[in-house]
């Protein structure tokens, strides 16, 4: 027997029953064999929608069509919805037949019901009880929400309606204890429908009622009550009809008069009003345990009230939550759950005041006491979950401390298996090439397997530049967040421009993301200088004395400007420039995220096993050789030394203006020309330095020329320690004997 048929059958809905003459919209005629419920081609049940007149319910479809408006019940849900519906459309009441016919001859009502379902409506409506069905029990409003749905009012005014009554489950009074469970948030649903649904009536001249099935009965809907054949079906109905809530040896039906009750008395319905009344409404389930009420902890004890009457009291618990804080010096900490915009949660540190903890906790002096206490902070990073220690004790002369490990353990198993997905990924980013013609994939490896099994060995700035979009840069990233969890921050550039880098500062990776570094603030490229090179890096938080923690990050910025996203001077070592392809739209794996992050372990077992390729070299442990790349030289060329590009620009200036194959400067003379182009002011000695760097020896004290301009008349001639330049250091062959040919047509010079 199919689902369909399984459910016709346990609701006793015959053919006749089902199929009502309903009209339609668009052509105007009757549709003697419409149904109500019909089986899909998938074996699920659609279910058809009147309007309460008994016109086909329908819903705009693109600017001219319309299409019937259907709700479907899924014969085998699964995991997903039970009943789903098409795309965009709001929720409409489900009217039944008693409520059609009574709507269409004008017939007055005293009494209607309202209930989640369409087969419970369909039920009582067999019974002949007028039903509006609601598909969840918020769902009774208007479009824009903020009115009860029109349908709904426009058969309470048609039929003048006397008694709404509003019909939930049993289980809406039940509460199930589980650990960590809010037990208020379930019931808190139920009383806002209750509530919203009392508020919006009110402009009408109805009295409302809330009905529910009794605790006592073993059935849960309203429908399972009258379908169940021990059950004495007239009672039933009896009791559903009666709104006398002290009506004796109520068995089935429990009722409220919900019309001018306040907020509050609708919530002491659900135990709602505070926590001790729902503490012995629910006594049975809450007694022998620790249980969560509106966010709180709480345990109950035993107490006697005026009355001399036993009751529960509920008392905050703080049990477990101890390990939530600690103390480190004499400042508290709470660990928070973050949740990062890819979706991942970190736990972070966040400072707690003393006193907030004393406010959240009953006897707050004895929870206070179990919270860990640490002398100081340390960062030791250690990535095998075997050798990891939170709490590091360290001694010296007779003295001892208990410092907290701020590192967070990787908490990824290593074990044997395939890693595919990242392999691919690496393959597609690493394949670039040296300048020797090498690709970087086994350095990529190496790379990967410093940091994780000698995470304090400091590395080359790993930048990973492309104008072009999906490239697998910033999914390179979340691989490295996924093994490393809390160890590594995503930043913007603004955020690693900050001077504030308490949220970064002591972790093993830092990703920059869509990078671009002013090159107008050096102090922001040589913080990068330092964060790849230094034992040690300043630690500063708003409000907090700036100090220092230990450094080992490991620097990897992700750019879509190729040649101008930093600037690096031409004598820097520190940066490894990849120039990443995008990746072709035919072969993008949508879930490639979810694939990688079952591989992690069986890469770091890789890993762990494997054999460097690159011996140590440097401080960066690699040769600056091995990965040197057009990708870099473009940058060094288009953001190289910006003094050293400026005094170029005035010493050929000077060939330019005085046509002399070779001129003499000084440093007070490259100076003043300097500030004639309007370059950024410089110290003498600075231009010393950069001159030493480029191999210009200063030679003794000599006369030179220096021109002001192409009219002579300007030129400058004094005496001073100067630096000599030749003319086929600045010029090709072929401009110097074009500049030359200048000199000997004065036509063409520049006045």
């Amino acid at each position: 027997m199919s689902y369909y048929s399984e459910r016709m059958a346990a609701y006793h809905i015959t053919d006749a029953e089902n199929t009502f003459k309903a009209e339609s919209v668009e052509s105007g005629r009757f549709i003697s064999t419409w149904k109500f419920f019909t089986e899909t081609d998938k074996g699920d049940i659609e279910i058809g929608y009147l309007t309460p007149s008994g016109c086909v319910a329908y819903y705009n479809h693109g600017n001219v069509q319309t299409r019937d408006f259907v709700r479907i019940r899924k014969a085998n849900p699964g995991d997903g919805p039970k009943y789903i519906q098409a795309k965009g459309t709001e929720m409409m009441p489900f009217h039944t037949p008693a409520i059609i016919e009574a709507y269409k001859k004008k017939k007055e009502l005293k009494t209607i019901y309202v209930v989640e379902g369409e087969f419970k409506a369909f039920c009582l409506s067999m019974m002949k009880q007028p039903t509006i069905g609601i598909g969840g029990i918020h769902n009774f409003k208007s479009a824009d929400k903020t009115k009860m749905h029109p349908d709904i009012i426009d058969v309470i005014q048609t039929c003048k309606v006397q008694n709404v009554v509003l019909i939930f489950d049993k289980d809406c009074l039940e509460v199930k204890w589980e650990e960590g469970k809010d037990l208020s948030k379930r019931l808190n649903s139920f009383y806002v429908a209750l509530n919203v649904f009392n508020e919006l009536l009110k402009p009408y001249e109805v009295q409302l009622y809330f009905a529910h099935v009794s605790p006592k009965c073993n059935q849960k809907g309203i429908d399972d009550l009258l379908l169940e054949s021990s059950n004495d079906t007239a009672a039933i109905l009896r009791e559903l009809q009666s709104f006398t809530s002290g009506m004796p040896d109520r068995e089935y039906i429990y009722t409220y008069q919900i019309s001018g009750l306040s907020s509050y008395k609708l919530k002491q319905i659900f135990g709602l009003s505070n926590v001790d009344d729902f503490c012995n409404m629910f006594v049975d389930e809450i007694k022998n345990h620790d249980f969560v009420y509106n966010g709180i902890l709480y345990y109950t004890t035993e107490k006697t009230d005026k009355d001399g009457n036993t009751v529960l009291k509920a008392v905050r618990s703080w049990a477990g939550q101890e390990k939530h804080y600690i103390r480190v010096g004499t400042e508290y900490y709470k660990t928070i759950v973050e949740k990062a915009p890819n979706g991942q949660t970190e736990l972070n540190l966040v400072q707690w005041s003393a006193d907030t903890i004393k406010n959240d906790y009953s006897n707050p002096k004895e929870f206070i006491k179990l919270i860990p206490k640490y002398d100081a902070f340390t960062n030791i990073p250690e990535n095998d979950p075997a050798k990891y220690q939170q709490t590091i004790r360290s001694t010296k002369d007779g003295y001892s401390s208990v410092l907290y490990n701020r590192y967070c353990p990787v908490s990824h198993e290593p074990q044997p298996g395939e890693w595919r997905t990242i392999n691919t990924l690496l393959h597609h980013i690493f394949d670039y090439k040296n300048l020797r013609g090498e690709s970087f994939y086994e350095m990529a490896l190496d790379y990967l397997q410093m940091i994780y099994l000698h995470p304090t060995q400091h590395l080359p700035i790993l930048c990973l530049v492309s104008r072009e979009q999906a490239t697998g840069k910033t999914t390179f990233l979340n691989l490295l967040r996924s093994i490393f969890k809390e160890n590594m921050r995503i930043l913007d550039s603004e955020r690693i421009s900050s001077k504030f880098n308490g949220s970064w500062a002591g972790k093993l990776i830092i990703g920059v993301d869509e990078s671009f570094i002013d090159t107008d603030k050096p102090t922001v490229v040589n913080r990068l200088k330092m964060i790849a090179t230094n034992s040690s890096i300043p630690i500063e938080k708003k409000g907090k004395e700036a100090g220092e923690v230990p450094n080992f990050a490991k620097l990897i910025m992700c750019s879509n400007d190729e040649t101008n996203f930093l600037k690096i001077e031409i004598e820097d070592t520190r940066y490894w420039i990849i120039r990443v392809g995008s990746i072709n739209p035919d072969t993008r794996d949508p879930h490639m995220a979810e694939k990688m992050e079952t591989e992690i372990p069986a890469f770091l077992h890789y890993l762990k096993n494997r054999t460097m390729f690159y011996g140590e070299k440097t401080r960066l442990w690699f040769d600056p050789a091995d990965y040197a790349t057009d990708a870099l030289k473009k940058i060094q060329e288009r953001t190289g030394n910006v003094l050293w590009q400026n005094i170029m620009t005035v010493v050929r200036q000077q060939f330019e203006w005085q046509k002399h194959p070779q001129i003499r400067l000084d440093a007070k003379a490259i100076q003043t020309l300097m500030e004639m182009n309007k370059c950024k002011a410089v110290e003498t000695r600075k231009i010393h330095y950069i001159m030493e760097d480029h191999h210009y020896k200063l030679q003794g004290s000599r006369w030179f020329t220096y021109a002001l301009g192409y009219d002579s008349v300007n030129d400058q001639r004094i005496q001073g320690r100067v630096y000599e330049f030749d003319y086929m250091d600045f010029f090709t062959p072929a401009e110097w004997n074009d500049l030359m040919s200048e000199k000997q047509n004065p036509e063409n010079e520049v006045f």
